[in-house]
């Protein structure tokens, strides 16, 4: 345990460890200092204008106070090196699972109303387990949320690498959907005072595979909420590793342009009234539970029914209690 009060850079530093020690997961210093996680406001701007050189004298000063550690060019908590040996072995064995993210963001791009896709979650760190799936966010057209579901649904299941069942590993899991009048995320979090540490991190880790139109940048727009507590979440994130080419536009215009008619708003509602009736079935569901964790509506389509956001926060401020002075 330090023997000194902490600044409130190293208070930082300690929190972004904490946060992805969750994980299993170490931080360069130049990662470090993009994380870098304020659990008081007051904070925030001597930590904006923080520099990773800045960070680097803050992990040196957390390494003589016996609070982190250094394996190489990765940092830890104090000790977990181990950990470091974690990532290296799951960056490797994650390329299969990239290949086959963007093979289904390929296809996925030319359905209909598709604006963008990214991948979530652990993947989105390259820091996936080797059983995992692969989880895909996509904003649909507005007035289309529903339809889109299902045609990106029956794409997947007909390249036959749809999550169904116990076909899990490598697998494409479809579980949140979001209108583009819905880019804002901030209504989705946890209720309790704390902050919702874990979506603050998953929005601003989104890896941008296929972006139409500038929906990646107006993602972001929407949700600048996270730099309240990430106040460099948003610096230097990742471009889309393609956009629509010149086929996906001609694959597309003819079913947009008759789906922008009364024939698709007719279209839309029979999609939404056959996929509420299969939900329905699903007695087990937490959707009428009123929660953040399954949101069935218009223009959020999220199936989080093992939502873990609360017990990851309960780990993240554990491990912060277990370093303070």
């Amino acid at each position: 345990m330090p023997s000194r009060l902490l600044s409130p850079l190293e208070q930082a530093v300690i929190a972004a460890l904490a946060y992805h020690d969750v994980f299993d997961y170490p931080l360069r210093v130049e990662e470090l200092w993009r994380w870098l996680y304020l659990a008081d406001s007051r904070d925030w701007e001597s930590i904006t204008r923080a520099t990773p050189a800045d960070v680097e004298r803050a992990v040196q000063a957390l390494e003589r106070a016996a609070v982190v550690d250094r394996a190489g060019e990765f940092i830890t908590r104090r000790g977990r090196s181990r950990i470091v040996a974690t990532r290296l072995e799951r960056h490797a064995a994650n390329e299969r699972k990239w290949r086959r993210a963007e093979l289904a963001a390929r296809f996925l791009r030319l359905v209909p109303f598709v604006q963008f896709i990214g991948v979530v979650n652990t993947l989105a760190l390259d820091n996936a387990r080797p059983e995992s799936d692969i989880d895909l966010f996509i904003v649909a057209g507005r007035n289309r949320l529903w339809l889109t579901r299902l045609l990106v649904t029956l794409v997947v299941s007909l390249l036959g690498i749809r999550r169904h069942g116990l076909r899990v590993t490598d697998r494409i899991c479809l579980s949140f959907y979001v209108s583009e009048a819905a880019l804002d995320l901030d209504s989705l979090r946890l209720a309790g005072d704390d902050d919702d540490v874990y979506l603050t991190y998953w929005t601003a880790q989104v890896v941008p595979l296929f972006d139409r139109g500038g929906r990646w940048e107006a993602f972001k727009r929407a949700n600048r909420w996270v730099v309240d507590r990430l106040p460099h979440g948003l610096i230097g994130t990742p471009s889309p590793r393609f956009g629509n080419g010149l086929i996906t536009p001609l694959v597309r215009a003819v079913p947009e342009s008759l789906l922008s008619t009364p024939l698709g708003a007719l279209t839309e509602w029979l999609a939404k009234r056959l996929q509420l009736l299969v939900m329905s079935g699903k007695q087990e569901s937490r959707r009428s539970a009123g929660t953040t964790e399954v949101v069935v509506t218009d223009e959020v389509l999220k199936f989080h029914e093992r939502d873990r956001r609360a017990a990851y926060r309960q780990a993240f401020y554990q491990r912060l209690a277990e370093i303070r002075p």
